[in-house]
Protein backbone atom coordinates (compact mmCIF):
# COMPACT_ATOMS: atom_id res chain seq x y z
CA UNK A 1 0.00 0.00 0.00
CA UNK A 2 2.90 2.50 0.79
CA UNK A 3 4.46 2.03 -2.59
CA UNK A 4 1.25 2.39 -4.60
CA UNK A 5 0.47 5.51 -2.57
CA UNK A 6 4.12 7.03 -2.97
CA UNK A 7 3.86 6.54 -6.75
CA UNK A 8 0.70 8.29 -7.05
CA UNK A 9 1.84 11.43 -5.59
CA UNK A 10 5.28 10.95 -7.96
CA UNK A 11 2.49 10.60 -10.66
CA UNK A 12 1.10 14.14 -9.38
CA UNK A 13 4.16 15.84 -8.72
CA UNK A 14 5.01 15.07 -12.21
CA UNK A 15 1.75 16.48 -13.65
CA UNK A 16 2.04 19.28 -11.81
CA UNK A 17 5.42 20.46 -13.02
CA UNK A 18 4.20 19.76 -16.89
CA UNK A 19 1.36 22.02 -16.33
CA UNK A 20 3.17 24.64 -14.47
CA UNK A 21 6.04 24.66 -17.65
CA UNK A 22 2.78 24.80 -20.06
CA UNK A 23 1.65 27.76 -18.05
CA UNK A 24 5.41 29.34 -18.36
CA UNK A 25 5.68 28.76 -21.21
CA UNK A 26 2.99 29.64 -23.37
CA UNK A 27 2.59 26.05 -24.91
CA UNK A 28 -0.96 26.28 -25.69
CA UNK A 29 -1.09 29.78 -26.40
CA UNK A 30 1.46 28.95 -28.93
CA UNK A 31 -0.53 26.24 -30.86
CA UNK A 32 -3.69 27.87 -30.87
CA UNK A 33 -1.96 31.44 -31.90
CA UNK A 34 -0.18 29.14 -34.92
CA UNK A 35 -4.16 27.85 -35.91
CA UNK A 36 -5.40 31.24 -36.15
CA UNK A 37 -2.08 32.83 -38.36
CA UNK A 38 -2.89 29.76 -40.61
CA UNK A 39 -6.03 30.29 -40.86
CA UNK A 40 -5.70 34.09 -41.43
CA UNK A 41 -4.30 33.68 -44.46
CA UNK A 42 -6.51 31.19 -46.33
CA UNK A 43 -8.87 32.56 -48.54
CA UNK A 44 -11.93 33.81 -47.09
CA UNK A 45 -15.58 32.26 -47.04
CA UNK A 46 -17.53 34.87 -45.12
CA UNK A 47 -19.90 36.40 -47.94
CA UNK A 48 -21.26 39.84 -47.38
CA UNK A 49 -24.88 38.70 -46.93
CA UNK A 50 -27.42 39.71 -47.93
CA UNK A 51 -25.51 41.91 -50.02
CA UNK A 52 -24.01 39.31 -51.44
CA UNK A 53 -25.31 35.70 -52.20
CA UNK A 54 -24.68 32.28 -52.24
CA UNK A 55 -25.49 30.13 -54.90
CA UNK A 56 -28.30 27.31 -54.04
CA UNK A 57 -28.27 23.72 -54.60
CA UNK A 58 -29.85 22.60 -57.98
CA UNK A 59 -32.14 20.05 -55.53
CA UNK A 60 -32.62 23.11 -53.00
CA UNK A 61 -36.10 23.04 -51.58
CA UNK A 62 -37.68 25.94 -50.60
CA UNK A 63 -41.13 28.00 -49.63
CA UNK A 64 -43.99 26.44 -50.99
CA UNK A 65 -46.46 27.64 -53.64
CA UNK A 66 -49.49 27.10 -56.13
CA UNK A 67 -49.52 27.24 -59.67
CA UNK A 68 -52.20 28.53 -62.42
CA UNK A 69 -52.60 27.93 -65.86
CA UNK A 70 -51.74 30.73 -68.49
CA UNK A 71 -55.24 31.65 -68.62
CA UNK A 72 -55.63 31.80 -64.37
CA UNK A 73 -57.08 29.16 -63.23
CA UNK A 74 -55.77 27.27 -60.71
CA UNK A 75 -53.86 23.86 -61.23
CA UNK A 76 -55.32 21.94 -58.53
CA UNK A 77 -57.63 19.54 -58.43
CA UNK A 78 -58.32 18.76 -55.12
CA UNK A 79 -56.79 15.08 -55.81
CA UNK A 80 -55.47 15.22 -52.11
CA UNK A 81 -52.16 13.03 -53.22
CA UNK A 82 -50.15 15.58 -51.56
CA UNK A 83 -51.95 15.37 -48.18
CA UNK A 84 -51.85 11.61 -48.38
CA UNK A 85 -48.22 11.38 -48.99
CA UNK A 86 -47.07 14.40 -46.81
CA UNK A 87 -44.85 12.21 -44.05
CA UNK A 88 -45.47 15.17 -41.54
CA UNK A 89 -49.04 15.71 -42.38
CA UNK A 90 -48.59 19.60 -43.07
CA UNK A 91 -51.41 19.16 -45.62
CA UNK A 92 -55.28 20.16 -45.29
CA UNK A 93 -57.52 20.30 -47.90
CA UNK A 94 -61.00 20.85 -47.91
CA UNK A 95 -62.80 20.33 -51.61
CA UNK A 96 -66.25 20.52 -53.49
CA UNK A 97 -67.70 19.87 -56.91
CA UNK A 98 -68.01 22.61 -59.70
CA UNK A 99 -71.05 22.63 -61.64
CA UNK A 100 -69.22 21.35 -64.71
CA UNK A 101 -68.29 18.20 -62.39
CA UNK A 102 -64.55 19.30 -61.78
CA UNK A 103 -63.51 19.29 -58.26
CA UNK A 104 -61.52 22.38 -57.01
CA UNK A 105 -60.56 23.61 -53.84
CA UNK A 106 -61.94 25.36 -51.07
CA UNK A 107 -59.35 25.10 -48.17
CA UNK A 108 -55.40 24.44 -48.68
CA UNK A 109 -53.44 25.16 -46.12
CA UNK A 110 -49.84 24.03 -45.19
CA UNK A 111 -48.58 23.87 -41.75
CA UNK A 112 -45.31 25.98 -42.42
CA UNK A 113 -43.79 24.25 -38.47
CA UNK A 114 -45.19 20.97 -39.83
CA UNK A 115 -43.92 20.99 -43.23
CA UNK A 116 -40.26 19.57 -43.43
CA UNK A 117 -39.43 20.58 -46.80
CA UNK A 118 -39.11 16.82 -48.43
CA UNK A 119 -41.05 17.65 -51.81
CA UNK A 120 -42.79 14.64 -51.90
CA UNK A 121 -46.11 16.67 -52.43
CA UNK A 122 -44.20 18.23 -55.52
CA UNK A 123 -43.54 15.14 -56.92
CA UNK A 124 -47.29 13.60 -56.07
CA UNK A 125 -49.05 16.41 -57.82
CA UNK A 126 -50.08 15.42 -61.66
CA UNK A 127 -50.72 18.59 -62.51
CA UNK A 128 -47.61 20.50 -61.34
CA UNK A 129 -49.62 22.53 -59.06
CA UNK A 130 -48.08 22.66 -55.51
CA UNK A 131 -43.97 23.42 -56.18
CA UNK A 132 -40.79 23.85 -54.11
CA UNK A 133 -39.67 27.71 -54.85
CA UNK A 134 -36.23 29.55 -54.44
CA UNK A 135 -37.54 31.39 -51.84
CA UNK A 136 -35.65 31.22 -48.58
CA UNK A 137 -35.72 34.55 -46.91
CA UNK A 138 -39.41 35.01 -45.12
CA UNK A 139 -39.97 35.17 -41.33
CA UNK A 140 -42.97 34.84 -39.64
CA UNK A 141 -43.70 37.18 -36.27
CA UNK A 142 -46.91 35.26 -35.24
CA UNK A 143 -47.72 31.95 -34.52
CA UNK A 144 -50.67 31.85 -37.05
CA UNK A 145 -48.49 33.23 -39.74
CA UNK A 146 -47.62 29.58 -39.92
CA UNK A 147 -50.48 28.16 -41.52
CA UNK A 148 -50.25 28.97 -45.26
CA UNK A 149 -53.56 29.79 -47.11
CA UNK A 150 -54.45 29.43 -50.32
CA UNK A 151 -54.74 32.95 -51.08
CA UNK A 152 -51.21 33.14 -49.36
CA UNK A 153 -49.75 30.37 -51.45
CA UNK A 154 -51.64 31.48 -54.80
CA UNK A 155 -50.21 34.91 -53.94
CA UNK A 156 -46.50 33.00 -53.90
CA UNK A 157 -47.07 31.31 -57.17
CA UNK A 158 -48.29 34.18 -58.54
CA UNK A 159 -45.19 36.29 -57.89
CA UNK A 160 -42.85 33.92 -58.79
CA UNK A 161 -44.33 32.50 -61.40
CA UNK A 162 -41.78 33.55 -64.14
CA UNK A 163 -38.55 32.82 -62.39
CA UNK A 164 -40.41 29.14 -60.63
CA UNK A 165 -41.57 28.44 -64.44
CA UNK A 166 -38.16 29.32 -65.47
CA UNK A 167 -36.50 27.26 -63.37
CA UNK A 168 -38.38 23.99 -63.30
CA UNK A 169 -38.34 24.30 -66.98
CA UNK A 170 -33.89 24.16 -66.76
CA UNK A 171 -34.44 21.48 -64.28
CA UNK A 172 -36.53 19.42 -66.24
CA UNK A 173 -34.57 19.24 -69.49
CA UNK A 174 -31.52 18.58 -67.64
CA UNK A 175 -33.15 14.99 -65.86
CA UNK A 176 -34.14 14.68 -69.59
CA UNK A 177 -31.08 14.85 -71.06
CA UNK A 178 -30.08 12.73 -68.61
CA UNK A 179 -32.71 10.05 -69.44
CA UNK A 180 -31.95 10.03 -73.05
CA UNK A 181 -28.10 9.31 -72.24
CA UNK A 182 -28.99 6.51 -69.92
CA UNK A 183 -31.54 4.84 -72.34
CA UNK A 184 -28.95 4.83 -75.36
CA UNK A 185 -26.67 3.50 -72.53
CA UNK A 186 -29.06 0.80 -71.62
CA UNK A 187 -29.88 -0.06 -75.07
CA UNK A 188 -26.25 -0.74 -76.23
CA UNK A 189 -25.63 -3.20 -73.93
CA UNK A 190 -28.78 -5.02 -74.95
CA UNK A 191 -30.97 -3.46 -72.76
CA UNK A 192 -34.89 -3.49 -73.64
CA UNK A 193 -35.77 0.62 -72.07
CA UNK A 194 -39.29 0.91 -70.72
CA UNK A 195 -40.22 4.20 -69.02
CA UNK A 196 -42.90 5.03 -66.56
CA UNK A 197 -44.29 5.46 -63.42
CA UNK A 198 -45.00 8.99 -62.51
CA UNK A 199 -45.70 9.72 -66.33
CA UNK A 200 -48.26 11.99 -66.51
CA UNK A 201 -50.46 14.32 -69.76
CA UNK A 202 -47.57 16.62 -69.42
CA UNK A 203 -44.38 14.38 -68.70
CA UNK A 204 -45.33 11.23 -71.41
CA UNK A 205 -44.95 13.79 -74.74
CA UNK A 206 -40.87 13.93 -73.73
CA UNK A 207 -40.40 10.63 -72.59
CA UNK A 208 -42.21 9.02 -75.52
CA UNK A 209 -40.06 10.73 -77.95
CA UNK A 210 -37.21 9.35 -76.76
CA UNK A 211 -36.59 6.58 -79.43
CA UNK A 212 -34.79 4.34 -77.72
CA UNK A 213 -37.80 3.41 -75.09
CA UNK A 214 -40.09 0.79 -76.12
CA UNK A 215 -42.79 0.54 -73.56
CA UNK A 216 -44.40 3.28 -71.17
CA UNK A 217 -45.49 1.99 -67.72
CA UNK A 218 -48.41 4.77 -67.39
CA UNK A 219 -51.29 2.51 -65.42
CA UNK A 220 -50.62 3.92 -62.09
CA UNK A 221 -51.16 7.07 -63.30
CA UNK A 222 -54.65 6.10 -66.04
CA UNK A 223 -56.64 4.36 -63.45
CA UNK A 224 -55.73 7.52 -60.76
CA UNK A 225 -57.03 10.29 -63.37
CA UNK A 226 -59.94 7.86 -64.38
CA UNK A 227 -61.10 8.92 -61.51
CA UNK A 228 -61.68 12.37 -62.05
CA UNK A 229 -62.25 12.06 -65.55
CA UNK A 230 -63.20 8.50 -66.79
CA UNK A 231 -61.53 5.86 -67.95
CA UNK A 232 -62.18 6.32 -71.50
CA UNK A 233 -61.39 9.99 -72.08
CA UNK A 234 -58.04 9.27 -69.82
CA UNK A 235 -56.88 7.01 -72.37
CA UNK A 236 -57.76 9.36 -75.22
CA UNK A 237 -55.81 12.09 -73.79
CA UNK A 238 -52.76 9.82 -73.54
CA UNK A 239 -52.89 8.15 -76.41
CA UNK A 240 -52.86 11.83 -78.58
CA UNK A 241 -49.83 13.11 -76.60
CA UNK A 242 -48.03 9.79 -77.38
CA UNK A 243 -49.01 10.19 -80.71
CA UNK A 244 -48.25 13.52 -81.54
CA UNK A 245 -45.17 12.81 -79.24
CA UNK A 246 -43.50 10.30 -81.71
CA UNK A 247 -45.14 12.89 -84.88
CA UNK A 248 -42.11 15.05 -84.33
Amino acid sequence: MHHVCHADWTLECDMNIIQLIKKLTLIDFIKGFIVTLKAFFRRKVTVQYPEVKTPLSPRFRGKLALMRYDNGEERCIACKLCSAVCPAQAISIESEERADGSRRTTKFEIDAFKCIYCGFCEEACPVDSIVETDIFEYHMTENEQRIQTKEMLLATGDEYREQTIENKKKEYLEEFEKLKEASVYGKNLGLEIHGGHGLTFQSVKYIASIPEIRELNIGHFLISQAVFDGIEKTINTMRLEIDNSQKK
